[in-house]
This record gives structure tokens, sequence and C-alpha cells, in this order.
């Protein structure tokens, strides 16, 4: 068979390959996990969330440690540690000073860990585009 027929072949079965490499849609499963959706579960969503808020990408975080991390989480959200006397219900749990508090509280027990975390998994800042009018500025 002669090259161009293989080539012409080539083309007709493999349409999406005749531009270089296949495009995928959509994001891995590891990312859909991470943030929650998949399966469904908001406090991983915003244990992610908050995690970026301290510029910690959750991407990189191995699975151990970023399961460990919601545990613990999960654990000072769920048994707050109010004082005998407080009047505070359940209905408080879905306010967001009180899921505040609970990271605050997971700050301080583990605040060495995010540190190390900070410096190992740093969330990557978007580039900044130089424009000609910001080079002209500089001048």
């Amino acid at each position: 068979m002669a090259p161009n027929a293989l080539t012409a072949v080539r083309r007709i079965r493999w349409p999406a390959r005749q531009h270089g490499c296949h495009v995928r849609y959509f994001t891995n499963w590891w990312q859909k996990w991470v943030d929650g959706k998949n399966p469904d579960n908001p406090k991983n969503a915003l244990v992610s969330r908050l995690l970026r808020q301290e510029f910690i990408d959750p991407y990189k975080i191995p699975r151990d440690e970023l399961e460990d991390f919601r545990r613990q989480y999960l654990f000072r959200y769920e048994y707050p540690e109010w004082e005998a006397g407080d009047n505070k219900s359940t209905a408080d749990m879905e306010s967001e000073e009180y899921k505040q508090d609970a990271w605050e509280r997971l700050r301080r027990k583990k605040g060495h860990i995010m540190e190390r975390w900070k410096g190992l998994y740093a969330l990557q800042a978007p580039r900044k585009i130089e424009t000609q009018t910001e080079e002209k500025d500089a001048e």
C-alpha cells in the first residue's frame, strides 16, 4: 500500500487525532473527589475551599494526609468545644460562623501541618500577562 493511501485510511478511521493529540473535556476523578463532587460531599468541598483560602493546593496533597485532615475537621465540626453553660443548639451548625469556628480550632491544633503544606503544596498564583501599556508604565 502506498504511503499516501495509508495516511488517507488513518484520517478516515481516527478523525479526532488528525489535528494532534486527543482532547478530554472533563477533569479526572481525583479532582472531583478532592472537590467533594463525586461522591457528593459538601463538607469535603468546604475543606478544599478553606485550604485554597490558605494558599494550599488540595490536588497536590497525598490522599492519606488529606483524608486524615478532613477527618480532623469533621471531628471539630461535629463535636464543638462548648462550655457546660452554653445554650447552643445543633441548628447553629449550618452557619458560616460555626464552620469558621471549627476551622479556627483545627488551625490551632494542626497549624504545623498546614505550614508544612504551604511550603510543599503551595497554590500556584495565576500568571500575569504583561501588556504593552504596563511595559510603557515601567519605563
